[in-house]
């Protein structure tokens, strides 16, 4: 589960374009904004504060890490042992058993 509503982008290159088409106005590459994390593309390193729906636990890690853990089951998972969860998920959808 994604805890922080805001996180700090330092604008480059990629980013300017990205905040450029979702309206934000006077932009240069290497100021710090502050937006919502629903502005944030999937591929940015940004350090968001993430809950494991498994057990819990905080971390930090980087937008980019959890989208690629959040996107197929929207379950996040902060290490292998809570990962097991996930695994019978995918292993019943794609093979229909649990092992």
């Amino acid at each position: 589960m994604l805890l922080s509503k805001e996180a700090e982008v330092k604008i480059g290159s990629h980013s300017f374009k990205h905040f450029k088409s979702l309206g934000y106005k006077d932009l240069h590459c290497g100021m710090v904004l502050t937006v919502p994390v629903e502005h944030l593309s999937n591929e940015t390193g940004t350090i968001v504060r993430v809950k494991c729906d498994i057990c819990d636990k905080e971390k930090d890690i980087s937008f980019c890490s959890y989208m690629k853990s959040f996107s197929t089951f929207q379950i996040y998972c902060c290490s292998p042992s809570c990962a097991q969860v996930k695994n019978k998920m995918t292993c019943i959808q794609k093979y229909g058993v649990e092992n």
